[in-house]
């Protein structure tokens, strides 16, 4: 008989970050690498700064044989040889686990969403726009940099092609705490997933702002959000300048309709309160709200709340 082989080894761990215990593993099947925390108790110099699961961590299925009944989980289906840069991220996730979770609840901490925001666009805008690469600022941050009365991010969401993903993961390499991964089912090697996705902590091992991106294809201007089934489009928004640098940040129309989809309620309705001020465009948000990504009671609840003047002259 062949010897038993574990379903996955482990690689890291236990290790200490941010109230947690942390393992990292290889796994056999499907093939990838799995980052495992769970509560360290009285081993730890501090509570948990809140719960992961707002960080794409989850309880798994079954037992955990690392983090027990209580373990958390997030997993990215990627071949051997991104060891060295799995195990980066898995370092870096365990050092700023506290900022991220506080920052996931509360506004961060002044002048750092400012300093976060300056470094990546030191390190990204330059090198995307040499390569021609599309990307666009999405989520609730695309609604803030477009002037909705919105505190002040605490992340940061990119849209771009899966090929923007990897050079975004090569761009922010020293800050990554996911690494670019395919967001389904792994691909065989040498070939481009259909999409990815990846994350990085731009700032100290205290305060940072993290930056999420996702590559689809199509890349920006084909996305209504970086998650799938989102309908097209024919351009990216007009660009933001921020500190003297044109930043592509999604439509406000096109923002409005995914807040109302994920049942943002309040969000969506800061964005039609100020699309009925600044106008909006009845080109790209007629469709939207005609198509099957909305319940039609709230499309129409949208409708109802649009008073001010349409035409594109969006800011």
């Amino acid at each position: 008989m062949p010897p038993f082989e574990l379903p996955s080894r482990l690689l890291s761990g236990p290790d200490l970050g941010g109230g947690f215990l942390f393992q990292l593993t290889r796994d056999r099947e499907p093939a990838g690498f799995t980052f495992h925390l769970q509560d360290a108790g009285t081993d730890a110099a501090a509570r948990p700064a809140g719960v992961p699961e707002r960080l794409g961590f989850a309880h798994p299925p079954g037992a955990c044989m690392y983090g027990g009944p209580g373990c958390w989980e997030k997993s990215f289906l990627l071949p051997e040889p991104e060891l060295p840069r799995v195990r980066a991220a898995y370092n870096r996730t365990r050092f700023v686990i506290g900022p991220m979770l506080r920052q996931a609840t509360e506004p961060p901490p002044p002048g750092v969403f400012e300093d976060g925001w300056r470094e990546t666009l030191a390190r990204i805008a330059g090198p995307l726009a040499a390569e021609s690469i599309p990307w666009e600022v999405t989520g609730p941050a695309a609604a803030w940099f477009r002037g909705v009365p919105l505190g002040v991010p605490g992340e940061v969401g990119l849209a771009t092609t899966p090929s923007g993903a990897d050079r975004l993961g090569e761009l922010l390499e020293a800050y990554l705490v996911e690494p670019v991964h395919p967001s389904g089912a792994s691909v065989p090697a040498g070939t481009e997933p259909a999409s990815s996705d990846g994350a990085a902590f731009v700032g100290t091992f205290r305060a940072g702002l993290r930056i999420g991106w996702s590559g689809r294809p199509g890349g920006a201007a084909g996305a209504l959000s970086a998650g799938p089934g989102s309908p097209g489009r024919a351009a990216p928004g007009r660009p933001v300048m921020w500190e003297g640098i044109p930043v592509p940040v999604v439509p406000l129309e096109i923002e409005l309709v995914r807040s109302a989809r994920g049942g943002e309620a309040e969000r969506a309705d800061r964005i039609v309160d100020h699309l009925n001020r600044v106008g909006w465009d009845p080109r790209l948000l007629a469709p939207l709200l005609d198509g099957p990504e909305l319940a039609p009671e709230v499309a129409d609840r949208i409708r109802a709340r649009l008073s001010g003047p349409s035409g594109p002259v969006q800011a």
